[in-house]
């Protein structure tokens, strides 16, 4: 039996990434549905499976991020959603002045950071970005935009991911 990584290695490459496809591979379910202001996602686990529910309302490259966000949380968080007890579906909201979710949900700010890093690496893995980029021609922007479109990203995302593998000096 396959890993969770070893299936998300499959299709992982210089492309976009196919979140949907991800979900599927690790039995996860999807929904999409108005979901109000502030809130962009969220996961949920049922007794024996996960769902993923992304906010119907926001735009198509945020829907991918989110995605990405709670398969991150999945990967990563999974055994603390699943020992929480009562804890319903976590939602993913921007956080006020608290360092915690209310009771009884068992994801601080902390875990959100960690899930935030993990959907930039799973939507532009390294090594697939570092080749798209060798292979760019242009100005920095051009080749930015570039890469970015590769990975329907935007290009502020691919512009600070760029930053942070220090192939690109930031701007400050």
């Amino acid at each position: 039996m396959q890993s969770d990584y070893e299936i998300i290695g499959e299709h992982i490459g210089p492309q976009r990434i196919n979140v949907l496809a991800i979900m599927e591979a690790l039995r996860i379910t999807y929904y999409e549905r108005p979901m109000g202001d502030g809130i962009s996602g969220a996961i949920d686990w049922d007794k024996d499976k996960f769902t993923i529910t992304v906010n119907s309302q926001i735009g198509p490259q945020r829907k991918r991020f989110t995605a990405a966000h709670e398969i991150s949380h999945y990967l990563i968080h999974r055994d603390l959603l699943m020992r929480a007890k009562n804890w319903g579906m976590h939602v993913d909201k921007l956080f006020g002045k608290t360092r915690h979710n209310d009771d009884p949900h068992p994801l601080n700010p902390d875990h959100e950071i960690q899930a935030n890093r993990g959907a930039i690496k799973l939507l532009m893995p390294q090594f697939p970005v570092e080749q798209m980029w060798d292979e760019s021609k242009g100005t920095q922007e051009e080749r930015v935009a570039k890469v970015a479109e590769i990975f329907d990203i935007s290009t502020e995302a691919m512009t600070i991911r760029l930053e942070t593998m220090g192939i690109l000096k930031r701007i400050t």
